[in-house]
């Protein structure tokens, strides 16, 4: 798995972990920063 394919699967599990907390109401803290890794996903 490449660096790239890594960050899309914690991207992916990251979505699904917000999706999951708003279907059961639980609260989904703010984004505090950016990391400069997360700027390859864009």
């Amino acid at each position: 798995m490449t660096q790239e394919e890594a960050l899309q699967e914690v991207l992916l599990a990251k979505q699904a972990w917000i999706e999951a907390a708003r279907k059961h109401r639980k609260p989904v803290p703010k984004p505090r920063y950016r990391p400069a890794i997360y700027a390859v996903a864009d």
